[in-house]
């Protein structure tokens, strides 16, 4: 990522400022990452979810779909996304997903509401959820989404005082998506998330007319209680967990890589954000203070079987087995299921950096590429 100069403006630096871009830029970037990984035969189709709507702003997010026979490891020169030149790497942000034709078959129980658009090769049916399965698969998500940011992504700026104005503008956008999906499973609408995102989209909208960094600075502020509240709600909608919180310790530990998070009882939003930038100033990294009805979903995945699930399970102090009602375990097993299948497509692969939708902290083992990452990785965190 190229970071660019930095700008002093309230007390706050600035860096990363957006390139100002053109859609054809993004269609241009995107005929060149098909044309480099589509050469492989193994590729049966890619896929996109989300709209570049702000171009030099937006990101790409691509998802390689690979037949499921006759895998094989991707030539080094593509297995990491850092190979690609700069112009791509700043236009798509991240590294890409990789998942098998059946696993992608079962992408909803990941992304029940994800909107994704064939862009190359051919359409692959996915299974359709029931009401039921969709309400199941929100909630899972939701306590995914929880565990994997909230509220990291604003708290260590603030304490540091520098914005990454590209990726908080970008994550900014993203906390719209998680609006939408409790409304849908509460099916009630908050007036002051719905402006919130309402001002997120035309900062987004003006930025490269007028460059408000006083209204960034403060939206990050915002996202702050914002994101303790969406803590607060995804524990009152684990409610078919709740039950299960009785046979649990007072604190669970889990140590994975950027997903440090503590579970506790009795947990109350204003004590937990104390807690946890305490913890962020004494220890200079980031362990989420979060509600222990959220920790049965992780027990729960820990004890299924693949890479992922054992990465849980090794990282879970104390590691407690849960049973949880039959619908909610079918469920869960797939979800898990799916992200399994990626990590153990990444192993087959060895491509670099993101092995599955929801990593938890796994890495990669294989490949001489992921050696070195997971090196750097000990160093960072």
């Amino acid at each position: 990522m190229v970071k660019g100069r930095e700008t002093p403006v309230g007390g706050l630096s600035h860096f990363n400022e957006p390139r100002k871009l053109s859609k054809e830029d993004y269609r241009n970037a995107l005929r060149g990452i098909i044309g480099r990984y589509t050469g492989d035969a193994d590729i049966a189709a890619v896929y996109d979810w989300g709209n570049p709507s702000q171009p030099g702003i937006s990101d790409l997010d691509l998802v390689f779909v690979m037949g499921d026979d006759g895998r094989r490891p991707l030539p080094l020169f593509r297995r990491s996304f850092m190979l690609l030149d700069g112009k791509t790497r700043y236009i798509a942000r991240h590294p890409f997903l990789f998942i098998t034709e059946s696993g992608f078959g079962k992408v909803a129980y990941v992304y029940p509401s994800g909107k994704l658009r064939l862009v190359h090769g051919k359409r692959i049916t996915g299974k359709a959820l029931t009401k039921e399965e969709e309400g199941i698969a929100l909630r899972a998500v939701l306590c995914d989404i929880v565990i994997r940011h909230y509220p990291r992504d604003f708290l260590w700026q603030q304490l540091s005082g520098r914005i990454n104005v590209r990726d908080s503008m970008l994550r900014l956008n993203s906390l719209t998506y998680t609006f939408e999906a409790i409304a849908k499973i509460t099916k009630k609408r908050d007036g002051e998330w719905e402006q919130f995102a309402k001002s997120v989209n035309e900062l987004r909208g003006r930025w490269f007319a007028e460059k408000d960094f006083s209204t960034l600075a403060s939206l990050c502020r915002e996202s702050i209680p914002l994101m303790m509240d969406i803590i607060e709600q995804a524990r009152e909608l684990m409610e078919i967990e709740g039950r299960v919180v009785k046979g649990l310790p007072r604190n669970i530990a889990y140590t994975g890589i950027k997903n440090r998070a503590l579970f506790v009882r009795d947990w109350e939003k204003g004590d937990a954000l104390e807690r946890m930038t305490r913890l962020l100033k004494e220890e200079g990294r980031h362990t989420s203070v979060l509600p222990m009805e959220l920790a049965p979903q992780l027990l729960f995945y820990a004890q299924q079987q693949g890479r992922i699930s054992r990465h849980i399970k090794s990282h879970l102090n104390p590691m407690v087995p849960v049973s949880l009602e039959n619908n909610v375990e079918t469920v869960l097993a797939k979800r898990i299921g799916v992200l399994n299948g990626q990590a153990e497509l990444a192993h087959t692969l060895r491509h670099s950096d993101f092995p599955a939708f929801f990593d938890f902290g796994y890495r990669n083992t294989s490949g001489i590429n992921n050696m070195l990452l997971r090196m750097t990785d000990k160093v960072r965190f």
